[in-house]
């Protein structure tokens, strides 16, 4: 009997071992083939039947290729317990933990593999930096409503929205045949094959990505090409023109890869492409191809036209780049062909992944990226266009961007928009969100007073001038002096107050970024000055070197200051004049003063100041102000006190 206990014992155990390695030369066969969501129920039955450190980390990969980052972070953890563990497990279980706002435990995680990997420090400082970040924007949060649009989203992925005449343009798998798994717990291992058809796509388990197009507040939807209708291959991502007659999409399909053996790497390689149509007489054209895809080298997406139609932005992994994918632009040339794509450079792209190019309706630049401080995943970043190109990207923050995936921004007014995102609490997949501004009132309250007296100034203009627009209000004070205005959020201001015959003054900084509450703000804004006078007004820390009339470093900040105020007061004409001690040739002084003053009325120019209003006079040391004249002992600081840079206002 015992013989034929361990002869059983030993069928059984080659039964299991067999069906072990059945389950994982299918998932490798299915993983070869982009196949994840089918890939991974093999894999987990082989992990049943035999554990691994091999199916553990395929597993995780799957589940991190289908962005389903909480198991990824449950597999990742399983892997990274096997002695023999690969580091990058380690990376992607800090990403994955991050994934899922799990901040504290992800800067562990990311510390511990710098110092294993000797990761560079810039690196460091992005993953530590996001980390810390995102638990300051989720304590803070920005003054948006981002809801999610119930009406559109379904069970699958729905994402990429779009305005296009009066209908709402977005992407999803296929509604008729969305195919869902239903949410396994942690280490399951009893999940059901499931039968999947050529109309699913084995990376998610999905139907294939459609473009759809809806009424808004319509649920009923339909293809936005009818010729797509059967196909083994994505479509999504549209752009349309300012009139709508031009569309830009992406398509992804499955290539098979010649280069590649099927048992080292990839045999079939998953590209992205761009085609575009034309609209005439209500029908779409045939596909038209970018000329620069390459599915077999590269991929090219995320396609954005803008509105005049003359510049494609796209993201592509193309040689040349500086990381994952970039960002790059292609001007449409005159015969209607695309010159050569040109890389946005380092202020965009990054070593990272940047996608989703948009430009608002004030010219920001819109797009998203993985490569920058952040919450996880991609996040969206805006950019101000300049003469030079673009400025600092800076991040929307939360709730706009969150742990997950947040992209394909797209705004139908100043502050309201749509974006998509696959943040917890979604229906499916991705989702597509609405978000807006929340309605909030901010108030800028303050009061103009006599520098001097500190009592209320009756009829002064205080000016508010929006930053960005150029907008301005004007407020005209009481007899208590005080000012109010209403202040829009997420803007910056600057203020200005004048009355007659006094100096007015300015304050730059005002803002209400970062104010997600109703609230006043407080400012006392005082005059700068008395009542204007003919008075000379010295300019404090003007010194030169020993016979010298170039301008110090250290002067330069009380010049700014004069600059600040003649260009606050565009009215008044001043004398710039400048006296040095009674040491030395009265004459060479005179000369020396000229030119000192001549080096300040210079700068003043230089800096924006009209020289017609600019005097320049040297005085030598023909104005002392105390008793050192020539043959007179004095102290070292009694001949600074006459060496002075001073000014005498002429004309307002």
């Amino acid at each position: 009997m015992k013989k034929y206990i361990l002869i059983l014992t030993g069928l059984i155990l080659i039964s299991q071992s067999t069906l072990a390695q059945t389950g994982k030369s299918k998932g490798d066969e299915q993983y070869q083939l982009y196949n994840y969501s089918k890939a991974v129920v093999y894999y987990q039955d082989a992990y049943k039947d035999k554990k691994s450190y091999y199916l553990a980390h395929q597993i995780a990969s799957c589940y991190h290729f289908m962005n389903d980052y909480k198991f990824a972070e449950s597999w990742f953890a399983e892997s990274v317990g096997y002695q023999d563990h690969s580091l990058e497990d380690e990376l992607h279980y800090a990403e994955a933990l991050r994934n899922n706002s799990k901040y504290g435990e992800a800067k562990q995680v990311y510390t511990t593999y710098a110092k294993k990997k000797n990761v560079s420090y810039d690196d460091q400082v992005i993953w530590i930096g996001s980390c810390d970040s995102a638990l300051v924007w989720m304590k803070v949060p920005e003054p948006y409503n981002v809801v999610n649009q119930t009406g559109v989203n379904s069970l699958g992925s729905d994402w990429g929205l779009v305005k296009y005449k009066d209908q709402l343009v977005f992407c999803s798998d296929d509604k008729a045949k969305v195919k869902i798994s239903n949410v396994n717990p942690f280490l399951s291992l009893d999940i059901v094959h499931k039968s999947l058809d050529k109309e699913t796509y084995g990376w998610t388990g999905r139907g294939y990505l459609n473009i759809f197009t809806t009424n808004d507040g319509d649920s009923a939807i339909h293809p936005l090409f009818k010729d797509e209708d059967k196909r083994t291959y994505h479509i999504g991502s549209p752009c349309f023109n300012a009139t709508g007659d031009e569309v830009f999409y992406t398509v992804t399909r499955l290539v098979k890869n010649p280069k590649n053996n099927f048992l080292v790497n990839k045999a079939y390689t998953v590209k992205l492409e761009i085609f575009s149509r034309t609209r005439s007489a209500g029908d779409w054209s045939k596909p038209v191809a970018f000329p620069y895809n390459n599915a077999l080298e590269y991929s090219v997406g995320d396609p954005y036209i803008t509105p005049n139609g003359k510049y494609l932005y796209f993201s592509s992994d193309m040689p040349g780049g500086l990381g994952g994918t970039d960002i790059y632009y292609c001007k449409r040339n005159l015969d209607g062909g695309w010159d050569a794509p040109q890389n946005l450079g380092v202020v965009i792209n990054t070593a990272g992944n940047e996608r989703f190019p948009r430009f608002s309706a004030d010219d920001t630049f819109y797009f998203s990226s993985d490569g920058r401080i952040g919450m996880g995943g991609l996040d969206i970043y805006a950019a101000q266009t300049t003469d030079k190109g673009f400025g600092r990207p800076v991040s929307l923050k939360y709730p706009i961007n969150s742990p997950q995936d947040d992209f394909a921004i797209w705004f139908t007014g100043d502050y309201t928009g749509y974006l998509s995102s696959n943040r917890d609490g979604g229906l499916g997949d991705d989702d597509i969100y609405l978000f807006s501004l929340k309605d909030i009132k901010i108030r800028l309250e303050g009061i103009v007073v006599d520098k001097k007296s500190g009592l209320p100034l009756e009829n002064a203009v205080v000016v508010l001038q929006n930053v960005r627009t150029g907008e301005q209000y004007k407020y005209v004070s009481g007899k208590d002096g005080k000012f109010a205005f209403e202040l829009g959020p997420k803007s910056n201001y600057k203020i200005l107050a004048s009355k007659t015959d006094y100096m007015s003054v300015g304050k730059e900084g005002i803002t209400t970024e970062g104010i997600n509450e109703s609230c006043t703000l407080k400012e006392r804004l005082e005059l700068a000055l008395d009542r204007i006078t003919k008075d000379p007004i010295r300019i404090e820390n003007i010194y030169y070197n020993f016979d010298k009339w170039d301008l110090r470093a250290d002067a330069l900040v009380e010049l700014d200051k004069l600059v600040k105020l003649l260009k606050e007061n565009p009215t008044i004409e001043i004398e710039l004049g400048s006296h040095t001690d009674s040491r030395g040739n009265d004459n060479y002084n005179l000369k020396l003063s000229q030119r000192r003053a001549e080096s300040v009325v210079n700068y003043l120019i230089k800096n924006g100041i009209d020289k017609g209003r600019l005097v320049a006079k040297g005085y030598g040391e023909t104005q002392l102000i105390n008793k050192c004249s020539n043959g007179v002992k004095c102290s070292e600081a009694e001949h600074q006190a006459n060496r002075r840079t001073e000014f005498i206002i002429v004309r307002y």
